[in-house]
């Protein structure tokens, strides 16, 4: 199934709405993901966010699949954009988005296992979904989550996340995870364990440099004022000089 590209407005938006979910239920989702990604990639992310809360685990574990893909090759033609989404999904997981970001963890997980430039900025705050004295995640599912989310993402990039400290988040929260999530945490912190803190750095390579990004937008455009949850990752990375703030660096 192929799509023109679609119009910007009204209907155009409702088509596009549309067939997205028709390519996230296709029979063959290989062909459908190609066909999805051929599309003009900024306006699917939207869409496929809608679909990151399903109560159907099919469509929610497709579209998180493909929210990977979309917004890692978006990265490619347009960084900023991407980041756009990566904060969004970030947003939806604070207390002043209003509502219960359903999904962003194991979105968040699988855009940085599939983008080694998004996983260095953002590993830290990810992994901050686990820490006490992070932003720790209280709502179990969202928890669990975020647990699926940095495995996914350290399983593809170990330096980058045990310099991030995954391994001990991880460790810390495989007391109170079921029995299949908690052989995901072992495998992972098997993974990260030969990789000591100054390895990982070697391994992981040096971050590119952040310029002070703009402010950052939504989805729709509008503003997002992500100054609470900075000051929560710069209460977090007081005592930690390694751990960078992941959307803001010093030039």
């Amino acid at each position: 199934m192929r799509l023109k590209r679609p119009a910007v407005a009204g209907a155009g938006r409702r088509r596009l709405k549309d067939a997205v979910r028709q390519w996230l239920n296709a029979d063959d989702f290989d062909a459908a993901l190609a066909d999805l990604l051929a599309q003009p990639l900024r306006p699917l992310t939207p869409h496929l966010i809608a679909h990151l809360p399903s109560a159907d685990e099919r469509l929610k574990d497709r579209a998180i699949a493909a929210l990977g893909s979309v917004v890692s090759r978006l990265a490619r033609e347009n960084i900023e954009a991407a980041r756009d989404v990566v904060r969004r999904l970030h947003w939806s997981l604070t207390e002043e988005a209003g509502a219960i970001g359903w999904g962003a963890p194991e979105a968040l997980g699988e855009i940085l296992a599939r983008h080694d430039g998004l996983a260095r900025e953002y590993a830290a705050l990810l992994v901050s979904y686990l820490r006490e004295d992070g932003n720790l995640l209280d709502h179990p599912p969202l928890l669990r989550g975020a647990i699926r989310g940095v495995c996914r993402a350290a399983r593809a990039h170990p330096a980058i996340f045990a310099t991030a400290q995954a391994a001990e988040s991880l460790t810390a929260c495989a007391s109170s995870a079921d029995p299949g999530l908690r052989n995901e945490i072992n495998e992972t912190v098997s993974m990260l364990a030969g990789l000591t803190p100054p390895a990982a750095e070697q391994q992981a390579g040096e971050s590119p440099p952040i310029t002070e990004p703009s402010r950052p937008k939504s989805l729709d455009g509008k503003g997002l004022d992500l100054t609470r949850m900075e000051w929560q990752m710069r209460r977090w990375t007081r005592n930690r000089p390694g751990m960078p703030i992941p959307w803001r660096r010093a030039p």
